[in-house]
């Protein structure tokens, strides 16, 4: 739901959503450095972002940095180059605007 706000411009509500995500995320996580809760963390920046909050482009940076250094890890680097290219894709899409 909080990608579909996203889109419509919306990036208020989604923030909203995407928090709640994130919640959720690190309640089943094991580490802050999980999957789910690095993608989670870096589209609830780019929410905020989007939304006009500036501190949300660091949280957006944060979670590209993470995946950046999950690169190295043969056991993560799929799954980080994922999240990399979600991140990159969905900032293109959604705030054209934004320059990181």
């Amino acid at each position: 739901k909080a990608m579909h706000l996203l889109s419509l411009g919306r990036a208020e509500e989604a923030r909203h959503g995407f928090h709640h995500s994130l919640t959720l995320a690190r309640e089943v996580s094991q580490s802050d450095e999980d999957f789910a809760v690095v993608l989670g963390r870096g589209y609830l920046g780019l929410a905020r972002w989007v939304a006009g909050d500036e501190e949300g482009r660091d949280e957006y940076r944060e979670a590209l940095a993470v995946f950046g250094g999950q690169l190295a890890d043969a056991a993560t680097k799929d799954d980080a180059r994922f999240g990399i290219d979600q991140l990159e894709t969905v900032k293109l899409r959604y705030g054209p605007g934004l320059t990181a």
